[in-house]
């Protein structure tokens, strides 16, 4: 038992996890609106997520601040050409993704699901030499109220030189459209924070934290200190369902 409730996340099957054991001594006063645990509280990772009186969904995890220097450029105008670009790469993986015949697999099924396929059209994003400038972006995670349904999709939100522009965010959700035959991706993800309330537990995105930034030299840095570290080329052949 002990063992099984070390992490950073609160299971509904964890109900006989102990205080000393990651699980908080008080109910969450949000009830079982926050999960069948009902000891657990801000997922037990009160670093990165908070409600300051237990009666609020989870919120999305905290997006690390790019440093001075790499967001000095941005104005309305940068980020406004960087949704553009980001635009111009989700189209480009889902060209790549429809060349490929890669579709989306069920859950919990072999193939292209919603985290491996944001994952790897993230790795485009980053890899592809024209991730723009004023913008970072991650995968994230969320599940439904009450633990029921799961998904995740890439969230990239814009940041800027100072408070003269305004702060936007898009969603990706490649999955999500395809199975579902919507057009959210490109737009806001409100409807996708609406639908999963919920973060999901351990982060979705920690593949790619810390996030990648495009300077304003045009170079790709990752973390707050602006030391280059090449992203991984997206793998689209591990999309695919390989019969034997």
């Amino acid at each position: 038992m002990k063992n099984k409730c070390k992490r950073l996340r609160c299971d509904p099957a964890d109900l006989a996890c102990s205080s000393d054991h990651q699980r908080w001594t008080s109910r969450d006063r949000a009830g079982e609106e926050g999960g069948q645990n009902l000891s657990c509280f801000v997922l037990n990772d009160p670093d990165d997520l908070v409600d300051l009186d237990g009666r609020a969904p989870d919120r999305p995890g905290p997006v690390r601040p790019p440093p001075d220097e790499v967001k000095k450029c941005c104005k309305e105008q940068e980020i406004a050409e960087g949704l553009k670009q980001l635009n111009n790469l989700f189209s480009g993986a889902k060209d790549i993704i429809n060349r490929m015949g890669i579709t989306p697999a069920p859950y919990e099924k072999p193939g292209a699901s919603c985290i491996s396929s944001s994952h790897e059209i993230l790795a485009h994003f980053f890899s592809s030499e024209r991730f723009p400038k004023c913008w970072t972006c991650r995968v994230e995670g969320r599940r439904g109220v009450l633990g029921v349904g799961q998904h995740a999709a890439i969230v990239c939100r814009s940041y800027s030189s100072d408070s003269s522009a305004s702060s936007h965010s898009v969603l990706f959700d490649w999955w999500g459209d395809a199975s579902n035959g919507t057009a959210n991706s490109g737009g806001t993800p409100n409807p996708f924070y609406s639908k999963y309330p919920n973060n999901s537990g351990v982060q979705a995105g920690t593949l790619w934290d810390p996030p990648y930034y495009t300077a304003c030299d045009g170079h790709l840095y990752q973390n707050e200190k602006g030391v280059p570290k090449p992203p991984r080329p997206p793998d689209w052949n591990a999309l695919l369902v390989h019969k034997k």
